[in-house]
């Protein structure tokens, strides 16, 4: 499965000293198989948030981390740089929003500022 990155947003999780951050990650993909879940993901712009540790310069990531959760944002049929610049950019807007109810887990405020940043369209 081929991804396209169009951007990535950081949020510290553990005071203004620690080391661990919510990753917040827009990209497109083109679906398929998920090898996790054993079911087929949609074609189109999807939003990641995913707990890291920054350490000695590189960037700790789990990958089965309770914490982390993805949402699909939009089916599309191909990829289209001009609207995965354009989630990214109304994710940003809502950054702050979306980094404190993911640091959270609280996913249902995460999907309602994902339709609100739809709104921004």
């Amino acid at each position: 499965m081929s991804n396209t990155n169009y951007g990535t947003l950081f949020q510290r999780m553990d005071g203004p000293e620690g080391n661990e951050f919510m990753e917040l990650g827009v990209y497109y993909s083109k679906g398929g198989g998920n090898a996790f879940t054993g079911e087929a993901d949609r074609r189109g712009m999807w939003m990641s948030c995913w707990p890291i540790r920054k350490e000695d310069g590189g960037t700790i990531r789990t990958l089965m981390d309770s914490r982390a959760m993805r949402f699909h944002l939009q089916s599309m049929g191909r990829k289209n740089d001009r609207l995965g610049e354009n989630w990214f950019q109304r994710i940003r807007s809502a950054h702050d929003a979306i980094a404190t109810a993911a640091i959270a887990q609280d996913w249902g405020e995460v999907r309602r500022q994902i339709e609100n940043c739809k709104e921004l369209a």
